[in-house]
């Protein structure tokens, strides 16, 4: 079986039909598909002398790729697809001259792979499925394997591995991975590269969090140390105003959007009053909560918007079915639509919140009066004690 190496000592291609010669010498053959597909690439950028781009035409450049996709075949012994990460690291070698070879003589990558023959294995149809509830959870354990929040070059080879929908699937659905990031929960989230607005939003959470309770700076510095909110420091840099001009603006929008949020919930609530004394739910409201209502109500609106056509039968179990299994539940009845395109329905009814509550950090961002208290009886205690201090001067 013919194998494809390489040599370090030249930075070449090398073709054998045995295994790669093994041994305590740097110069080794190694097999270059351990080499693509390494989680971790073993050199640095200027190890080997990159090619000369200027010479190379389209056929060097679909040889190159077919190497490639050899070497790939043989490290997991089925057809594996060429990736934007596989030719960055082609470059890294020598082996090819600069890892975007494809768009110059083939104007993107997808008309660049299908002339050297890679195969499609990951199929973006799976993605486009979707529900936002995915999107984040992919979000979140992406943080949480990186360490940090992803960037676009994360996303982006995490689609060329196979691992999550491109970073353009994430553009188109959300408008940009900032936005997409917003709708982690705060806990997970890094205040380093917080706008104002962003303040402004955690604010307003935290106001929403301590209902009974005036917004004040001791609240910032508690879950500040909780590690759920910005540093004083962060705030102050950050913000025009400061605090004072922070809070007054945080007070202002905040106001409007509880406003708003409650004119949303009982218009939704009247509509279930509505849908139901008219007979169209299946559901008697005897034990359901006002929040059950409201998203049995939603429900009704998307189906109406969306899949009027339905059945009964289909109207009744989509009513009946759980909230998170509501998008799965309707593809399978209209498998022509999307999950982004249902869930961007709901946001035009206003309903989206009421089929699919947003994660809660009412838990995270609560302060007690009791922690606030004993927060501010232990600075004045530290204050008390650097007074006294500086009254009996220098120690000797």
């Amino acid at each position: 079986m013919t194998e494809v190496l390489f040599d370090p000592r030249t930075s070449e291609v090398v073709l054998s039909v045995g295994p790669a010669k093994t041994g305590s010498a740097g110069g080794d053959l190694l097999p270059l598909s351990d080499l693509l597909i390494a989680d971790k690439f073993p050199y640095p950028p200027g190890t080997f002398q990159e090619k000369d781009v200027a010479n190379w035409d389209r056929e060097e450049c679909l040889a190159i790729g077919r190497m490639a996709l050899k070497a790939l075949e043989r490290a997991d012994g089925a057809p594996r697809p060429l990736t934007t990460e596989h030719l960055k690291r082609l470059k890294l070698l020598g082996i090819s001259p600069y890892s975007n070879i494809y768009k110059r003589d083939f104007g993107n990558f997808s008309a660049y792979k299908e002339a050297i023959g890679s195969p499609i294995r990951y199929d973006r149809l799976k993605y486009k499925g979707w529900t936002t509830a995915e999107y984040v959870a992919y979000a979140e354990q992406t943080y949480e394997k990186l360490g940090q929040y992803p960037s676009n070059q994360d996303y982006r080879e995490q689609f060329d591995r196979g691992e999550g929908p491109s970073l353009k699937m994430i553009n188109d659905r959300f408008g940009g991975i900032k936005v997409f990031h917003r709708r982690l929960s705060y806990p997970h989230r890094s205040t380093e590269d917080w706008i104002e607005d962003d303040f402004i939003t955690w604010g307003i959470n935290v106001m929403k969090a301590n209902p009974d309770e005036s917004l004040s700076l001791v609240m910032v510095k508690i879950l500040s140390r909780r590690g759920v909110g910005p540093s004083t420091q962060a705030l102050t840099k950050k913000c025009d105003g400061g605090w004072a001009g922070l809070k007054a603006k945080i007070i202002d929008e905040g106001a409007l959007q509880i406003e708003a949020e409650a004119t949303t919930r009982f218009k939704n609530l009247d509509s279930y009053i509505k849908l139901e004394n008219e007979g169209k739910l299946p559901i008697s409201s005897k034990n359901l909560t006002e929040k059950a209502k409201r998203g049995l109500s939603g429900r009704h609106a998307v189906i109406e918007a969306v899949a009027r056509g339905v059945t009964v039968f289909q109207r009744t179990r989509l009513l009946k079915c759980h909230s998170k299994n509501f998008i799965s539940q309707l593809l399978t009845i209209r498998p022509d639509l999307t999950a982004g395109h249902i869930e961007m329905r709901a946001i035009s009814l206003d309903v989206f919140d009421d089929i699919w509550p947003v994660t809660d950090t009412a838990s995270s961002l609560h302060v007690s009066r009791q922690e606030m208290d004993k927060y501010r009886q232990k600075s004045a205690e530290q204050l008390r004690c650097k007074r006294a201090k500086s009254r009996l001067g220098p120690s000797l």
